[in-house]
């Protein structure tokens, strides 16, 4: 976790359900993503009661990944 106040990375599961499925669904379906055998890490950088994310935050998610 990088951003402060953010423990729980899957509160926007819907979104980030959305956005994965967009860009990695398989393309054994009828409808296959924009990038079917990418991998998807997922590094939560903005806070849940902030606007922007912090430029250190993004760095070291960017290192982790």
């Amino acid at each position: 976790m990088y951003a402060p106040g953010g423990g729980d990375r899957t509160e926007n599961r819907v979104n980030l359900s959305l956005l994965a499925g967009t860009i990695a669904n398989p393309a054994d379906g009828t409808i296959s993503g924009v990038a079917p055998q990418a991998q998807l890490v997922v590094m939560k950088v903005f806070g849940d009661n902030s606007t922007g994310a912090a430029e250190d935050d993004i760095l070291a998610a960017l290192e982790d990944s």
